[in-house]
């Protein structure tokens, strides 16, 4: 299985289906790879604050330059949570996979430094080193100071931050629970949204994601106010 093409020849899939489709930052797929791909897609571009800000200015001037139509900044996720399986595993990316947005980095920790594990997992230890862990509602502004592309926040699970991120500017908020893998003992993302879509009340729109796998998934959330469903590939 040659899984580095894999993200490519989904992106063409999605746009057939109308849908958007999102690119994380630490894909094994780049940014202009899915691009020159689908270029008929409506692609966002999934983003984390580096520790190193330059890092992060230049993977939204590439996103831009690529046509992505949307920044989804994810908030719940500056530190990663202890992942068991991961740290009993010693998870790493397989030797012929790396993070395909920084093969051109002159830090090549940026690119291989999930291949690697030093006591548990090597995706933790590659946000510890990296990530910004000071992540704030002031980045939000500092985004938006260079670059013109909507910012959807995601990770919200409270109505409490979700009007903090409409009082931010935010182009819509993303209600998610990170897949309940970033903190044990997180409400369902569903459970959340009601309260969520209430208290945004139109302002923004209200987008969700976490455990949706079948139609009547999806048509609940649509019942309870989200203007979109984000299903697991």
């Amino acid at each position: 299985n040659n899984l580095p093409s894999f993200l490519p020849l989904l992106s063409p899939a999605v746009s057939k289906l109308g849908g958007v489709y999102i690119l994380s930052t630490l894909a094994t797929s780049s940014i202009e790879e899915v691009a020159e791909a689908a270029p008929e897609c409506t692609r966002w571009f999934q983003l984390y604050i580096y520790k190193e800000r330059k890092v992060t200015e230049q993977l939204v001037r590439r996103a831009e330059r690529a046509g992505y139509k949307a920044l989804v900044l994810t908030v719940d996720a500056p530190v990663f949570g202890f992942r068991r399986a991961d740290v009993r595993h010693k998870f790493t990316l397989p030797s012929h996979l790396r993070l395909a947005n920084f093969t051109d980095c002159q830090d090549e920790h940026k690119s291989k430094g999930v291949s690697t594990a030093e006591s548990g997992s090597g995706l933790n230890e590659y946000v510890a080193k990296l990530f910004d862990p000071s992540l704030s509602w002031s980045d939000v502004a500092w985004l938006k100071s260079f670059t013109s592309l909507p910012i959807v926040i995601k990770g919200v699970l409270t109505k409490e931050d979700a009007l903090m991120g409409v009082e931010h500017g935010a182009a819509a908020i993303f209600v998610s629970n990170h897949g309940a893998r970033q903190l044990d003992g997180t409400p369902a993302s569903i459970e959340a949204l009601a309260e969520i879509t209430a208290a945004v009340n139109g302002r923004c729109e209200v987008y969700v994601d976490g455990g949706f796998t079948q139609g009547s998934d999806i048509f609940k959330a649509l019942a309870l106010g989200a203007d979109m469903v984000r299903t697991p590939i």
